[in-house]
């Protein structure tokens, strides 16, 4: 199951066109469904295979989720591009291997060209929101999003967001130093964060 998941989440393979009977990608969400659906909810498998069948619905719904992430984040997200003088992706017209890579640009030009300590606010928050849809990550999207955009999304996502654990959110892909603390955000604590699907100890125990 995971490495379904990881083939289409990391663009190794392109998403279906449509969500149909029949697509891989239904198919694996199916089969999670079922998994969790008879599990206990102190099964220890329970809570990672949630979370990744989480992750698989909005690969499902990819094109209705990059679309919301666009249209939620796409602009503050632009001018930290054009801050680094990178030219902005828009993320609703994109593959999920095109996103990957515009994301891998920014980060890989923020290291090269800007110290930590010189950072801005609009960086790190800039960061959080790439880790977050690299991540197909269910703090940052709320099942909303796997509908389709409304008056209402905007507003929902950066409500959202107010709850998130930014560091937390950051860590998942980012090595950040142990000491940093996104603008906003409260300072470390312990058993922050939920299993990561990446995690090769929890595919090593939930693997078929």
């Amino acid at each position: 199951m995971y490495d379904q998941y990881f083939s289409f989440a990391n663009g190794e393979r392109d998403l279906p066109t449509q969500d149909v009977d029949g697509s891989p990608v239904r198919d694996l969400y199916e089969q999670l469904q079922q998994r969790t659906g008879n599990l206990s909810a102190d099964d220890p498998n329970t809570d990672a295979l949630t979370d990744l069948k989480d992750r698989t619905l909005k690969l499902r719904k990819y094109d209705t989720v990059s679309d919301n992430f666009q249209k939620t984040f796409g602009s503050e997200i632009s001018s930290a591009y054009q801050e680094l003088g990178l030219t902005p992706p828009d993320f609703s017209d994109l593959s999920r291997s095109e996103a990957l890579e515009k994301i891998t640009e920014f980060t890989k030009t923020l290291s090269e060209n800007v110290e930590f300590k010189d950072r801005t606010p609009a960086h790190s928050r800039t960061m959080t929101l790439l880790a977050g849809f690299k991540d197909l990550s269910p703090a940052l999207m709320s099942s909303e999003w796997i509908e389709p955009f409304n008056a209402n999304t905007v507003e929902m996502g950066r409500e959202h967001l107010k709850d998130i654990d930014m560091r937390a959110l950051s860590e998942r892909l980012f090595k950040l130093p142990e000491n940093y603390t996104p603008p906003g955000s409260a300072p470390p604590t312990e058993g922050m964060g939920r299993v990561n699907p990446g995690d090769n100890a929890a595919r090593a125990e939930i693997a078929d």
